[in-house]
């Protein structure tokens, strides 16, 4: 592959490894996370046939809004509006079967999404605002809580 996707997915697979060391109710949620970006990077490697919007579970239905629109300001309510969906339904849901909680879920891709975007030259103001995050006091602090470390340091470390 590429050395960069290569890079990325050891450090996924390697946070998903230690992700299942964690005794947390949270654990398996997280962990599908990481097998889901992971699944992401590896995709376009693949020749895939789209599939049919009738034949997409409820689940697969959700992955597919978030992913494609965590980057504007969501809430459970906004998805769960545009999904045809009621908010109860899909807080069971990412509950249930992703063991996780949406806002986790949503954080997660955007910290994500902003990991790649460090690895490069843009301004770190505009990365927090590109990936979602309301404000670089909430950005900040929420990559701090799941990293251990700044943006800043991110970066340095990365560069």
């Amino acid at each position: 592959m590429h050395g960069v996707i290569d890079e990325e997915l050891d450090e996924l697979f390697l946070k998903a490894v230690m992700a299942n060391r964690i005794d947390s109710p949270y654990t398996k949620g997280i962990i599908c996370g990481y097998i889901s970006l992971i699944l992401g990077k590896l995709l376009p490697f693949f020749d895939l046939s789209p599939a049919s919007k009738d034949v997409l579970s409820k689940e697969e239905k959700l992955i597919r809004y978030c992913s494609g629109h965590y980057r504007e300001p969501l809430t459970l309510s906004s998805v769960a509006k545009e999904l045809g969906y009621s908010e109860t339904y899909l807080s069971h849901l990412f509950k249930n079967k992703f063991q996780i909680t949406f806002t986790k879920f949503i954080t997660l891709m955007r910290i994500e999404d902003a990991k790649k975007m460090l690895r490069g030259n843009k301004n770190i103001t505009d990365i927090a605002f590109d990936c979602g995050f309301g404000s670089m006091r909430s950005f900040n602090h929420i990559f701090k809580a799941e990293t251990s470390i700044t943006p800043s340091e991110y970066r340095k470390r990365k560069a």
